[in-house]
């Protein structure tokens, strides 16, 4: 079997094709070795019982053909050498194939089990992998001792492509043609590389590009976590059972962080109850009733319109993908690598479970069972990697060049401003006050106007900051009178009217550049990808883990060890240690185990703060996709 193209390209490149020719005796000279083949031609006999004209030889048709490689490929069977000798052999059928149970690939051998080609003969590549995962789980149910027994996990679909109606798509998707592919002319495909380069010119970047555009984007995000799903894989159900009408409802992605797929909808308002009895926003509701109900927003409304937070909370509830994020192709659905870690967009230090994929954040949900804040997120936690997205995204040449003129800066100055975010882990706060030492000044925070809290229940506290550490190692607050000659803002930021600088030359370091006029940026890594501790309301540590792979060369505290020339400054351990010393409160710091929250003896010290760069950042991201923040 081959495809009408490979039938072509093959004929192209000089292969003659003999049909109704059967090979009759291969021909040897003295040696033994092949010199050609004799052939005879058949023609089409009369049908039998079943229709079939099967082929007959023409008598005197023989004919000989001059060959000196024959190879035979009239088909394939597995190879059961490494059975032969065994005392006890599996059955097998007269194919050469085992006889096995095609659900469980179990063999008649109790503990040996059968998959792919060597089962049920030769198929695509595939099916065979299919059959290997199959086989692994059932493996996996008898070194547990458990009963094998293996269910096909429930799968829904519209249908086979032939049988879909291209008007039930029409409204929504535009349709284009698929890019054809293209391959080398004959005869570079045989003289290029000995005939065994490629063959496929392949697609060029705009046709890829192209290609992907036309995906429908029919995969659900909720594919490995749909609790419908499961439930109906373990109980056997069928959407097959009943026949009737079906709901039919188009995508709601009027939101740009949030959609609603109401197709998916079962009703449980779960989404209503945690938006209205937990965050008191009432921004879902149910509409409609009987069998057309579902769950959206207030009067079909645009869900921005509603007095929607995009916390997200409706999405980390919902048992069906109904509700999902509305940030692209990223979401899914595919496996991803977790990480636990912890948010420092306010004072609490929410738990944040990060999901990522080939060095990419995909998705960010709450925590089930975190003590902090009712294992509820805000926006920012949610979606503020929107920010920095693709990683790490920092350029080592123009790190280097930006470390180097901040050096020949810190070298001139006589006196260094330090100012640092209260958002930031508790060693970057520490290194900064070193920095701020060795640089003959002193450690400053910005003040802030007032606290205005949670605007709703389990949101962010807006203007909030722990100042217990930052008083510890001698802070000062920003304002009139301050003297120095360089300012170092450590993912802070101080508003040009507040600045009363004059001329003074400003150094900004933080993966977020808010500020104008600086002389020196020093842009780190995501912030996801931080280690460290933070310093919470409670004041309690926070611990962050780096989702994405920590990376030593790009992070703030790295550029602060570098700023001070202080190796030790970057050592998370050494800091600890130092810190520890310093403000003995903080001795858990050097004894953590892996908890997420760790209790201290420091007491908290809450005050308003000013804006870090951070929430300046995702508040003017927030203002450019038309989200109030």
């Amino acid at each position: 079997p081959s495809l009408p193209i490979e039938q072509e390209e093959t004929e192209e490149e000089g292969v003659e094709f003999r049909f109704l020719t059967a090979p009759v005796k291969v021909l040897t000279n003295d040696e033994g070795r092949a010199v050609g083949m004799r052939v005879i031609t058949m023609e089409l006999g009369e049908p039998d019982d079943s229709g079939r004209r099967r082929p007959v030889p023409i008598e005197g048709s023989e004919e000989d053909l001059d060959f000196d490689l024959i190879i035979p490929a009239i088909g394939q069977d597995p190879d059961l050498t490494c059975i032969e000798n065994e005392p006890v052999k599996p059955d097998t059928t007269r194919w050469r194939t085992f006889i096995y149970d095609a659900k469980t690939c179990v063999t008649s051998i109790d503990g040996l089990f059968a998959a792919g080609d060597c089962a049920y003969g030769p198929d695509i590549l595939i099916q065979c992998v299919g059959e290997g995962r199959k086989a692994a789980l059932a493996i996996n149910q008898y070194l547990n001792g458990v009963e094998i027994s293996l269910k096909e996990e429930y799968a829904i679909s519209r249908g086979r492509l032939a049988d879909l109606e291209m008007a039930d798509y029409s409204p929504r998707f535009v349709h284009q043609k698929r890019a054809l592919e293209k391959t080398h002319p004959p005869q570079q495909r045989l003289t290029s590389g000995g005939g065994w380069d490629a063959i496929n010119v392949g697609l060029t970047a705009d046709e890829a590009v192209s290609e992907a555009g036309r995906c429908i984007e029919c995969g659900c995000n909720a594919r490995f976590d749909c609790d419908l799903r499961d439930y109906s894989t373990m109980y056997g159900s069928s959407e097959k059972l009943y026949s009737g009408e079906k709901r039919n409802y188009e995508e709601d992605k009027r939101h740009p962080l949030i959609k609603i797929e109401s197709d998916k909808c079962i009703t449980c308002a779960s989404c209503v109850r945690i938006c209205g009895e937990v965050r008191n926003i009432h921004a879902l509701a149910f509409i409609n009733r009987g069998f057309t109900t579902k769950i959206g927003p207030n009067f079909n409304d645009a869900l921005q319109n509603t007095g929607c937070d995009a916390c997200g909370m409706c999405i980390d509830v919902c048992p069906t993908g109904t509700l999902s994020t509305n940030t692209g192709k990223e979401c899914g659905p595919w496996l991803n690598e977790t990480a636990i870690t912890s948010c420092t967009a306010c004072s609490k230090g929410c738990g944040l479970k990060v999901y990522t994929k080939q060095g990419r954040v995909v998705k960010v949900r709450s925590i089930d069972g975190d003590p902090i804040n009712g294992a509820s997120i805000c926006a920012e936690g949610r979606f503020s990697y929107k920010l920095t997205e693709g990683g790490d995204g920092v350029d080592s040449s123009v790190w280097e060049r930006s470390i180097n003129s901040a050096r020949e800066l810190m070298f001139k100055a006589e006196k260094v401003a330090v100012v640092v975010s209260t958002n930031l882990t508790v060693e970057e706060t520490y290194a900064a006050s070193q920095l701020a030492t060795n640089g003959g000044g002193a450690l400053y925070y910005v003040p802030g106007d007032s606290i205005e809290g949670e605007k709703a229940p389990l949101s962010k506290i807006q203007g909030e900051g722990n100042l217990a550490l930052i008083n510890r190692l001698g802070a000062k607050p920003w304002g009139i009178g301050v003297s120095a000659d360089l300012v170092v803002l450590v993912d802070a930021r101080v508003d040009p009217e507040h600045r009363q600088l004059g001329d003074t030359s400003v150094i900004a370091i933080g993966p977020f550049q808010t500020l104008d006029s600086v002389a020196v940026n020093i842009t780190t890594s995501d912030p996801l990808n931080t280690e460290g501790a933070f310093l919470n309301r409670e004041g309690s540590l926070a611990i962050l883990r780096p989702a994405l792979g920590r990376d030593d060369a790009h992070t703030i505290q790295s550029a602060l060890a570098a700023l001070a020339n202080t190796n030790s400054l970057a050592d998370l351990t050494s800091v600890r240690t130092k810190l520890a010393e310093s403000v003995s409160e903080l001795a858990p710091l050097t004894k953590l185990n892996g908890e997420r929250l760790v209790t201290t003896a420091l007491k908290p010290e809450p005050a308003a703060v000013a804006s870090g760069s951070k929430e300046t950042a995702f508040s003017n991201h927030m203002e450019s996709i038309g989200l109030p923040w």
